[in-house]
């Protein structure tokens, strides 16, 4: 979309999938993956995936009549999510397939303990999507709604950045266990979600680029770690990841 937005200014694609993924939206909360379908299918991450990009089409396009109607399937989507909040503060026991990137170490796509305990990169896009929708209620003049995400996402941060992060390696595992592994897409997502600390985020950049010891993303996440170096200030390291198109 990004690419539409910046060469032509044509958003009317965007606002065909906007349109489209809203109302996919199931009785429980969540999007279809895919829309159009005859065979239905859920992936969790691609509702939150849907949210950022709404974010970002009202933010090129300034088209808020259409992004008001779909205002009401976003809150559906974080509400599902945050249903799932357990005692400890972190997300757990997310059914359906928890997809995030087809890395060759993780089965099926799915990333350590994604779908049944705490992962770091669910919280991190979860993070993400709180933002953007406070963002998105934000532009729509609904201050107390952007104010309620904004808050439940610094809290979100708050008991991730406790859960997740790894003081000796200055890097965030995967699960809460302190022998996980680390992901270059999950601290590439901690960088996007903010959760890092102001000045951190620069060599964190640098740690991800280098992937020492790190589980690697496929070709889709490669997108996600190109935004984070380019957030962390990093364009040199952000120009490293364009080798692979």
């Amino acid at each position: 979309c990004r690419t539409a937005y910046w060469m032509t200014g044509d958003t009317y694609l965007a606002k065909q999938a906007a349109l489209a993924f809203a109302r996919s939206i199931n009785d429980e909360g969540l999007t279809a993956s895919r829309w159009p379908s005859r065979v239905p299918q859920i992936i969790p991450l691609w509702s939150l995936h849907w949210i950022l990009t709404l974010s970002e089409y009202d933010f090129y396009s300034g088209d808020h009549a259409t992004t008001t109607t779909c205002l009401p399937a976003v809150d559906r989507v974080l509400d599902w999510f945050l249903d799932k909040c357990a005692e400890d503060g972190l997300i757990h026991n997310i059914p359906y397939w928890m997809f995030a990137d087809w890395s060759p170490d993780w089965p099926m796509g799915i990333p350590p303990g994604a779908g049944k305990k705490p992962s770091a990169l669910v919280h991190f896009i979860l993070i993400a999507a709180l933002k953007a929708a406070a963002s998105l209620q934000r532009s729509h003049a609904h201050h107390r709604e952007a104010d309620d995400y904004t808050c439940t996402a610094e809290h979100l941060s708050r008991f991730a950045r406790n859960a997740f992060f790894s003081p000796p390696h200055t890097i965030f595992r995967d699960t809460p266990e302190q022998d996980a592994p680390a992901s270059r897409l999950a601290n590439a997502w901690a960088i996007l979600a903010d959760v890092t600390d102001p000045g951190e985020a620069s060599a964190l950049a640098g740690t991800i680029a280098r992937g020492t010891g790190m589980t690697q993303e496929a070709l889709f996440g490669t997108f996600f770690i190109f935004d984070a170096m380019m957030k962390a200030g990093r364009p040199d390291l952000a120009e490293q990841t364009l080798q692979d198109y």
